[in-house]
């Protein structure tokens, strides 16, 4: 019973268990019941774990554990991708040779030393001391990866006149065809990952356990009209753009996005927290009636086309029908005009990584459509949206990408930060859109 707790726990837990907690109870019991046993015992269990191979594995464990996750995870950065189950267990293999030389070379030397109490805790500092103090050499240092073309530039406007508009759809073309990265990238590739909106640091993008937030105005904050961002970082990403344009255009920006919080009436499952996302249900409540009492202009809503539902079991329909649930709930309780803002195509690699890895061929990292989005989503939303009514929907595909490709690079700027994140810099590239959308979404306009 002991050894088939332990194996059930190996076999059975996955990624939605949640652990460390009570389920850690059925292995650690398994364990404690085997050693209560007494495995000497030359039958039953205690003859199988007996045998010579599975006394070699239990001397090896410990150095293969150090060993074997390493080295899962450096293969596929050197190979360049994910690994087959042929590529993993060769890893695993080689993995369980570095263990036995490690084991005979140290670990065992390290056994039979003799050494005072004094000496092993000097040892074991200076060792540790040593271990920290690379890591924050490495950290504090991180490679230039500054591309070597010539320095790049691209328009830079508040509004969209036929000359602006022309001008940065010729970037958009250009970019196709970059190679050398410029010199003059920003964000620079090493630093990318922390290119956030300003929201990420005010509690304007709530973050996991959040539940409530402040006013969160930007733009202008005197403006006549008043426009909301609601969702999760998919619409956080382009609050640098809202507020460039609610400056330039006179409307006040309410910036009220959660991480992994989608606006979609639809509780999913937390991959961080291996549970069931409470905090989002009880935020998207809460900022619902908040915009219902703040009777805004506009509101705008978006959420990531990737796997923001961790648990992958949210089909299409249903993704559309928790879509319709939350814009009816605007509908019905705010007079205000109601946007959708399609998600932006989604990498699903790293952009930042691929280009620091390609810097004289950054063209390797440009994202055909075709795999930009899960399609059959996205398009189950717009239909929905579009049958529902009364609802404007924005392709920011259409700002971004030319001829079924999206750049990694235009001009001198990287265009995400991260596997599906804009950068903060192309967001703001991207204002003249919308100001735009703004004018034609203004009370009045005749367009």
């Amino acid at each position: 019973m002991g050894l088939a707790a332990v194996l059930a726990a190996a076999f059975v837990y996955s990624n939605q268990t949640p652990y460390p907690g009570s389920a850690a109870e059925l292995p650690v019991v398994g364990a404690a019941v085997l050693i209560a046993c007494g495995c000497a015992a030359q039958r039953g269990v205690g003859m199988l774990l007996g045998l010579r191979p599975l006394q070699f594995g239990g001397r090896m464990s410990y150095s293969w554990y150090l060993w074997h996750w390493p080295m899962l995870v450096i293969a596929p950065m050197i190979l360049g991708h994910a690994l087959g189950w042929p590529e993993r267990l060769t890893v695993v293999v080689l993995s369980l040779a570095a263990a036995i030389v490690t084991f005979k070379l140290i670990e065992n030397p390290a056994r039979s030393l003799r050494l005072p109490n004094l000496q092993w805790f000097a040892g074991g500092l200076v060792l540790s001391g040593s271990a920290v103090a690379a890591a924050v050499l490495v950290l504090g240092n991180p490679p230039p990866l500054v591309g070597t073309g010539a320095d790049a530039t691209v328009v830079h406007a508040s509004t969209a006149t036929p000359t602006v508009t022309r001008e940065m759809r010729a970037a958009i073309v250009a970019g196709l065809n970059t190679m050398d990265a410029p010199r003059n990238l920003s964000p620079e590739p090493a630093k990318a990952h922390g290119d956030v909106p300003s929201s990420s640091y005010d509690g304007c993008h709530a973050s996991i356990f959040a539940v409530t937030q402040g006013p969160c105005v930007f733009g202008d904050p005197r403006g006549t009209y008043t426009v909301v961002l609601f969702g999760d970082s998919h619409m956080q990403q382009w609050q640098p753009a809202f507020i460039d344009a609610g400056v330039h255009a006179h409307w006040r920006v309410v910036n009220w996005t959660k991480s992994g919080c989608p606006p979609q009436e639809l509780t999913e499952f937390n991959t961080q927290l291996n549970r069931i996302y409470t905090e989002c249900d009880t935020w998207r409540a809460r900022t619902l009636a908040r915009i219902a009492a703040l009777k805004p202009t506009v509101v705008i809503l978006t959420s990531s086309d990737g796997d923001n539902d961790a648990a992958g079991t949210v089909s299409p329909t249903a993704y559309a029908d928790a879509t319709v649930s939350t814009v009816r709930t605007l509908q019905r309780t705010t007079t205000a005009k109601i946007v959708y803002l399609e998600d932006t195509p989604y990498p699903g690699y790293n952009v930042a990584e691929c280009v620091a890895a390609h810097l004289d061929d950054v063209k390797a990292c440009n994202l055909p459509l075709s795999k930009a989005y899960k399609q059959a989503r996205h398009q189950a939303v717009n239909q929905a949206l579009e049958k529902l009514g009364g609802v404007t929907l924005v392709d920011p595909a259409a700002w971004m990408c030319a001829d079924n490709v999206c750049p990694a690079v235009v001009g001198n700027l990287l265009v995400f930060r991260d596997q599906s994140h804009l950068s903060v810099e192309f967001s703001e590239w991207l204002t003249p859109m919308i100001t735009s959308l703004l004018d034609e979404l203004q009370p009045g306009h005749t367009g």
